[in-house]
């Protein structure tokens, strides 16, 4: 008998707990992840690698939990996801290169030029093969700015892949609250005036509120 009252004594507190813990409410952490992700801007100051600049736009894309956003919180919190958006699209219209020409594309191989002798080598043509030093030294000189127009390309194609991503991800954001959030767009399209952001961007965020 004495086993079976500690036993419903255990029982019940087990159950009283459970309640406790089910009925506490759930921490609404919103504007701190939106903190945290936007330290990532940070990193990507200090080391210009557009990991660190990704990896922002994929933390401040799960940032958002909408089940436990209050729904009085829900028009605050909408404001806050957008500042934070409005600076990190800020950084990425600044990362563009403004004289790059996507028409102007790299090649896959140099072709050197005419030697002194007349000998007019393939593309690809590996430098030391080449007698003529004049020659020799226009095609390594050739061959490295093609590698440098090479990488410009491959920065400015990712950058817009992340750009495109970070839309993408802001639309997913936006539709979270669309259902449940009253109507707020002055406000909105204030914090993307203030935001310094293109006003052609402006235009499709503004279409997504």
């Amino acid at each position: 008998m004495q086993l079976r009252r500690i036993a419903g004594i255990v029982l019940g507190l087990i159950v009283v707990s459970s309640a406790a813990t089910s009925a506490a409410p759930k921490r609404d952490q919103t504007v701190a992840r939106l903190a945290t992700a936007l330290h990532g801007l940070d990193r990507f100051f200090a080391s210009h690698s557009l990991d660190d600049l990704q990896s922002t736009v994929a933390d401040l894309t799960s940032a958002v939990q909408m089940t436990k956003i209050k729904r009085t919180h829900y028009v605050a919190r909408r404001r806050a996801v957008l500042q934070a958006w409005a600076q990190v699209f800020r950084v990425i219209e600044l990362s563009y290169d403004p004289t790059y020409d996507p028409n102007d594309r790299p090649l896959v191989c140099v072709a050197p030029p005419r030697e002194a002798n007349g000998v007019q080598r393939q593309p690809c043509t590996d430098p030391s093969s080449i007698q003529d030093p004049q020659a020799r030294a226009t095609y390594v000189a050739a061959i490295h700015g093609n590698e440098l127009k090479l990488q410009r390309a491959s920065l400015q194609i990712r950058l817009s892949h992340i750009d495109d991503y970070a839309m993408l991800s802001l639309r997913m954001n936006l539709d979270l609250f669309r259902a449940t959030a009253p109507s707020d767009f002055a406000a909105l399209d204030g914090i993307l005036r203030q935001g310094g952001i293109s006003e052609a961007r402006r235009g499709k965020i503004d279409a997504m509120l």
